[in-house]
Protein backbone atom coordinates (compact mmCIF):
# COMPACT_ATOMS: atom_id res chain seq x y z
CA UNK A 1 0.00 0.00 0.00
CA UNK A 2 1.19 3.31 -1.36
CA UNK A 3 1.80 6.01 1.68
CA UNK A 4 -0.34 8.66 1.63
CA UNK A 5 0.52 12.31 0.58
CA UNK A 6 -0.69 13.99 3.36
CA UNK A 7 -1.11 13.11 7.28
CA UNK A 8 -4.44 15.22 8.59
CA UNK A 9 -3.76 15.61 12.29
CA UNK A 10 -6.62 16.78 14.38
CA UNK A 11 -6.29 16.38 18.08
CA UNK A 12 -10.62 16.76 19.47
CA UNK A 13 -11.13 17.41 23.11
CA UNK A 14 -14.72 18.03 24.10
CA UNK A 15 -15.61 19.72 21.29
CA UNK A 16 -19.11 17.14 19.94
CA UNK A 17 -21.07 20.56 19.26
CA UNK A 18 -18.59 21.28 15.83
CA UNK A 19 -17.05 17.91 15.29
CA UNK A 20 -18.83 16.85 12.51
CA UNK A 21 -18.69 20.15 10.53
CA UNK A 22 -14.84 19.73 11.18
CA UNK A 23 -14.14 16.18 9.93
CA UNK A 24 -16.60 16.52 6.81
CA UNK A 25 -14.52 19.52 5.86
CA UNK A 26 -11.44 17.35 5.55
CA UNK A 27 -13.84 14.00 3.77
CA UNK A 28 -15.04 16.65 1.49
CA UNK A 29 -10.88 18.02 0.11
CA UNK A 30 -10.81 17.96 -3.50
CA UNK A 31 -7.62 16.80 -2.65
CA UNK A 32 -8.19 13.09 -1.22
CA UNK A 33 -4.61 11.67 -1.27
CA UNK A 34 -3.66 11.35 3.20
CA UNK A 35 -4.90 9.64 6.12
CA UNK A 36 -6.81 11.68 8.83
CA UNK A 37 -5.62 10.86 12.14
CA UNK A 38 -8.11 11.91 14.83
CA UNK A 39 -7.09 11.61 18.53
CA UNK A 40 -9.85 11.55 20.83
CA UNK A 41 -7.97 13.73 24.07
CA UNK A 42 -9.68 11.99 26.85
CA UNK A 43 -13.20 14.10 26.15
CA UNK A 44 -16.07 13.28 28.34
CA UNK A 45 -18.86 14.36 25.73
CA UNK A 46 -20.15 12.77 22.81
CA UNK A 47 -16.77 13.48 20.80
CA UNK A 48 -15.60 9.95 20.82
CA UNK A 49 -19.02 8.64 19.45
CA UNK A 50 -18.82 10.73 16.56
CA UNK A 51 -15.47 9.87 15.55
CA UNK A 52 -16.47 6.17 15.77
CA UNK A 53 -19.47 6.58 13.59
CA UNK A 54 -17.52 7.16 10.19
CA UNK A 55 -16.87 4.58 8.49
CA UNK A 56 -14.08 6.09 6.46
CA UNK A 57 -10.80 4.08 5.40
CA UNK A 58 -8.69 7.14 5.80
CA UNK A 59 -9.77 8.19 9.53
CA UNK A 60 -7.59 6.34 11.43
CA UNK A 61 -9.02 6.96 15.65
CA UNK A 62 -6.70 7.07 18.50
CA UNK A 63 -8.24 7.08 21.53
CA UNK A 64 -6.06 8.54 24.44
CA UNK A 65 -6.83 6.72 28.02
CA UNK A 66 -6.99 10.29 29.66
CA UNK A 67 -6.31 13.97 28.38
CA UNK A 68 -2.64 14.21 27.65
CA UNK A 69 -3.15 17.95 26.38
CA UNK A 70 -2.76 19.71 22.99
CA UNK A 71 0.93 19.05 22.40
CA UNK A 72 1.28 15.68 23.69
CA UNK A 73 -1.59 14.05 21.81
CA UNK A 74 -0.33 15.63 18.72
CA UNK A 75 3.09 14.17 19.12
CA UNK A 76 1.77 10.65 19.57
CA UNK A 77 -0.17 11.08 16.10
CA UNK A 78 3.33 12.65 14.47
CA UNK A 79 4.63 9.62 15.61
CA UNK A 80 2.08 7.67 13.33
CA UNK A 81 1.96 9.66 10.69
CA UNK A 82 3.08 7.77 6.96
CA UNK A 83 2.45 11.41 5.01
CA UNK A 84 5.29 13.63 3.51
CA UNK A 85 3.31 16.30 5.34
CA UNK A 86 1.30 17.21 8.21
CA UNK A 87 -1.97 19.15 7.70
CA UNK A 88 -3.08 20.39 11.12
CA UNK A 89 -7.11 20.76 11.73
CA UNK A 90 -8.94 22.40 14.94
CA UNK A 91 -11.90 20.46 15.95
CA UNK A 92 -14.35 23.42 16.17
CA UNK A 93 -12.92 25.36 12.85
CA UNK A 94 -13.73 24.47 9.11
CA UNK A 95 -11.64 24.35 6.46
CA UNK A 96 -12.08 25.16 2.30
CA UNK A 97 -12.50 21.79 0.12
CA UNK A 98 -9.56 23.41 -2.02
CA UNK A 99 -7.02 24.06 0.90
CA UNK A 100 -5.09 20.75 0.96
CA UNK A 101 -5.00 20.74 -2.77
CA UNK A 102 -3.89 24.04 -2.52
CA UNK A 103 -1.02 24.05 -0.17
CA UNK A 104 0.05 20.81 -1.24
CA UNK A 105 1.02 22.31 -4.60
CA UNK A 106 2.77 25.42 -3.24
CA UNK A 107 5.10 22.71 -1.02
CA UNK A 108 5.64 20.97 -3.58
CA UNK A 109 6.52 23.12 -5.97
CA UNK A 110 9.19 24.85 -3.27
CA UNK A 111 10.86 23.90 -0.16
CA UNK A 112 8.57 26.12 2.36
CA UNK A 113 8.83 24.00 5.73
CA UNK A 114 5.47 25.15 6.70
CA UNK A 115 2.53 26.87 5.02
CA UNK A 116 -0.11 28.43 6.54
CA UNK A 117 -3.32 29.90 4.99
CA UNK A 118 -5.67 32.86 5.87
CA UNK A 119 -8.65 32.62 7.16
CA UNK A 120 -11.63 33.87 8.13
CA UNK A 121 -13.54 34.04 11.43
CA UNK A 122 -17.15 32.57 12.35
CA UNK A 123 -19.87 32.08 14.68
CA UNK A 124 -21.47 29.07 15.90
CA UNK A 125 -23.65 28.63 13.25
CA UNK A 126 -20.61 28.52 10.53
CA UNK A 127 -21.51 32.07 9.24
CA UNK A 128 -18.66 34.35 8.31
CA UNK A 129 -18.16 37.61 10.69
CA UNK A 130 -16.91 40.25 8.40
CA UNK A 131 -16.14 42.65 11.19
CA UNK A 132 -13.70 40.62 12.51
CA UNK A 133 -10.32 41.48 10.69
CA UNK A 134 -7.56 38.98 10.36
CA UNK A 135 -3.76 40.63 10.13
CA UNK A 136 -1.35 40.19 7.67
CA UNK A 137 2.29 40.20 8.46
CA UNK A 138 5.05 40.00 6.02
CA UNK A 139 7.48 36.69 6.30
CA UNK A 140 9.99 39.02 8.18
CA UNK A 141 7.98 40.27 10.60
CA UNK A 142 7.09 37.23 11.69
CA UNK A 143 9.77 36.40 14.62
CA UNK A 144 8.49 39.94 16.43
CA UNK A 145 4.46 39.14 15.96
CA UNK A 146 4.90 35.54 17.20
CA UNK A 147 7.14 37.15 20.46
CA UNK A 148 4.39 40.13 21.32
CA UNK A 149 1.84 37.12 21.83
CA UNK A 150 0.36 37.51 17.48
CA UNK A 151 -0.37 34.26 15.62
CA UNK A 152 0.73 34.61 11.93
CA UNK A 153 -1.85 32.25 11.13
CA UNK A 154 -4.37 30.01 12.44
CA UNK A 155 -2.54 26.70 14.00
CA UNK A 156 -5.06 24.47 12.21
CA UNK A 157 -4.20 26.03 8.85
CA UNK A 158 -0.56 24.95 8.79
CA UNK A 159 1.15 22.14 6.84
CA UNK A 160 4.38 21.17 7.66
CA UNK A 161 7.04 19.13 6.50
CA UNK A 162 7.08 16.05 8.35
CA UNK A 163 10.58 15.88 8.03
CA UNK A 164 11.22 18.85 8.79
CA UNK A 165 8.93 18.40 12.35
CA UNK A 166 10.29 15.57 13.08
CA UNK A 167 14.33 17.19 12.81
CA UNK A 168 12.91 20.16 15.29
CA UNK A 169 11.87 17.69 17.52
CA UNK A 170 7.76 18.19 17.80
CA UNK A 171 6.09 19.91 19.84
CA UNK A 172 7.07 20.94 23.33
CA UNK A 173 4.84 19.16 25.72
CA UNK A 174 5.12 21.30 28.50
CA UNK A 175 3.82 24.09 26.92
CA UNK A 176 -0.15 23.01 27.73
CA UNK A 177 -1.01 26.43 25.45
CA UNK A 178 0.78 28.45 22.51
CA UNK A 179 2.37 25.41 21.28
CA UNK A 180 2.23 26.80 17.86
CA UNK A 181 3.80 29.78 18.88
CA UNK A 182 6.71 28.12 20.80
CA UNK A 183 6.81 25.55 17.33
CA UNK A 184 6.87 28.29 14.58
CA UNK A 185 9.57 30.09 17.12
CA UNK A 186 12.14 26.94 17.03
CA UNK A 187 11.43 26.56 12.82
CA UNK A 188 12.68 30.16 12.53
CA UNK A 189 15.59 29.97 14.82
CA UNK A 190 16.92 26.75 12.94
CA UNK A 191 16.50 28.75 9.80
CA UNK A 192 13.41 26.94 8.49
CA UNK A 193 10.92 28.91 6.01
CA UNK A 194 7.52 30.03 7.04
CA UNK A 195 5.13 31.01 4.05
CA UNK A 196 1.91 32.61 3.89
CA UNK A 197 -0.62 31.16 1.09
CA UNK A 198 -2.48 33.96 -0.33
CA UNK A 199 -5.63 32.21 -0.15
CA UNK A 200 -8.55 31.69 2.81
CA UNK A 201 -8.43 28.14 3.22
CA UNK A 202 -9.60 28.11 6.91
CA UNK A 203 -12.39 29.34 8.57
CA UNK A 204 -11.88 29.63 13.04
CA UNK A 205 -14.38 29.38 15.01
CA UNK A 206 -15.28 32.29 17.95
CA UNK A 207 -15.72 30.17 20.87
CA UNK A 208 -18.65 30.42 23.20
CA UNK A 209 -16.91 29.85 26.34
CA UNK A 210 -13.87 32.33 27.26
CA UNK A 211 -11.69 30.63 29.11
CA UNK A 212 -9.61 32.27 31.67
CA UNK A 213 -6.80 29.57 31.75
CA UNK A 214 -5.99 29.90 28.06
CA UNK A 215 -5.45 33.50 28.20
CA UNK A 216 -3.57 33.19 31.47
CA UNK A 217 -1.44 30.25 29.70
CA UNK A 218 -0.92 31.79 26.54
CA UNK A 219 0.78 35.65 28.08
CA UNK A 220 2.77 33.66 30.58
CA UNK A 221 4.22 31.41 28.13
CA UNK A 222 4.84 34.18 25.70
CA UNK A 223 6.56 35.81 28.22
CA UNK A 224 8.76 33.06 28.98
CA UNK A 225 9.41 32.71 24.98
CA UNK A 226 10.16 36.57 24.99
CA UNK A 227 12.89 36.16 27.65
CA UNK A 228 14.59 33.69 26.06
CA UNK A 229 14.36 34.77 22.48
CA UNK A 230 15.49 38.43 23.51
CA UNK A 231 17.41 38.12 26.25
CA UNK A 232 18.48 34.35 25.74
CA UNK A 233 17.24 33.41 29.59
CA UNK A 234 16.69 29.50 29.20
CA UNK A 235 13.30 28.85 30.31
CA UNK A 236 13.50 26.58 33.00
CA UNK A 237 11.16 23.32 34.21
CA UNK A 238 10.42 25.49 38.05
CA UNK A 239 9.15 27.84 35.43
CA UNK A 240 7.17 25.84 33.72
CA UNK A 241 5.95 23.91 36.46
CA UNK A 242 5.00 26.94 37.71
CA UNK A 243 2.63 28.14 34.88
CA UNK A 244 1.29 24.78 34.61
CA UNK A 245 0.23 24.59 38.11
CA UNK A 246 -1.57 28.07 37.72
CA UNK A 247 -3.16 26.63 35.04
CA UNK A 248 -4.98 23.59 36.42
CA UNK A 249 -6.03 25.47 39.39
CA UNK A 250 -7.60 28.20 36.84
CA UNK A 251 -9.30 25.11 34.65
CA UNK A 252 -10.82 23.30 37.87
CA UNK A 253 -11.90 26.94 38.86
CA UNK A 254 -13.31 27.32 35.48
CA UNK A 255 -15.12 23.93 36.19
CA UNK A 256 -16.33 24.95 39.11
CA UNK A 257 -19.60 27.42 40.50
CA UNK A 258 -18.86 30.72 38.64
CA UNK A 259 -18.83 28.63 35.16
CA UNK A 260 -21.73 27.06 35.86
CA UNK A 261 -23.86 30.18 33.80
CA UNK A 262 -20.93 29.73 30.34
CA UNK A 263 -22.17 25.34 31.01
CA UNK A 264 -25.94 26.21 30.93
CA UNK A 265 -25.15 28.83 27.76
CA UNK A 266 -23.26 26.30 26.20
CA UNK A 267 -26.11 23.51 26.22
CA UNK A 268 -28.64 26.29 25.37
CA UNK A 269 -26.80 27.03 22.39
CA UNK A 270 -25.77 23.04 21.66
CA UNK A 271 -29.90 22.70 21.94
CA UNK A 272 -31.12 25.44 19.32
CA UNK A 273 -28.31 23.97 17.11
CA UNK A 274 -29.23 20.61 16.97
CA UNK A 275 -32.98 22.57 16.53
CA UNK A 276 -31.84 24.34 13.38
CA UNK A 277 -30.10 20.99 11.70
CA UNK A 278 -33.50 19.43 12.47
CA UNK A 279 -35.56 22.22 10.70
CA UNK A 280 -33.19 22.39 7.62
CA UNK A 281 -33.49 18.70 7.02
Amino acid sequence: MNKPKITILMSVYNDELYLREAIESMLNQTFEDFEFLIMNDGSTDLSGDIIRSYQESRIKFLDNQHNLGLARSLNRGINLAKGKYLARQDSNDVSHPDRLRKQYDYMEDTATDILGCRHKFIDIYGKELPWLKTSDHKNSEYFSVLLNGKSIFRHGAAMIRSETLKYVGGYNDSFYFAQDCELWLRFLAAKCSIEMLDFVGYYSRIPIISSRAKKYGQKKYVDLLRKRYLQSIEISDSALIQVKEKIETLISNERGYYRLIDRIRYRIVLYFVALKKYILE
